[in-house]
């Protein structure tokens, strides 16, 4: 979605089938069926919210400098995900 490798280990909790799909068909996908737009946009939210709070956590801890700031991969996803979605 975001067009960069995003490497994670989930667990079902039953049985499944896992199709996947290149961005073209899922922007389709998403024009076709608005609500499930509308769950994946607010799922984002909340998990960047969770992203901001990680990211103060950090940020008072001082383990974050302002050098680094462009790489912080919180901030840059969060750059990202704005320009994706046109936030």
């Amino acid at each position: 979605m975001l067009g960069v490798p995003y490497p994670t280990t989930m667990r079902a909790v039953s049985e499944t089938i896992l199709f996947t799909i290149n961005s073209q068909s899922f922007g389709q996908l998403l024009k076709s069926y608005p609500e499930l737009a509308e769950e994946i946009a607010q799922e984002l939210a909340k998990r960047q919210e969770v992203l901001q709070e990680h990211e103060k956590q950090i940020e008072a801890l001082k383990l974050l400098k302002e050098s680094q700031e462009e790489t912080n991969p919180v901030r840059w996803l969060r750059k990202r995900l704005k320009r994706i979605f046109s936030v």
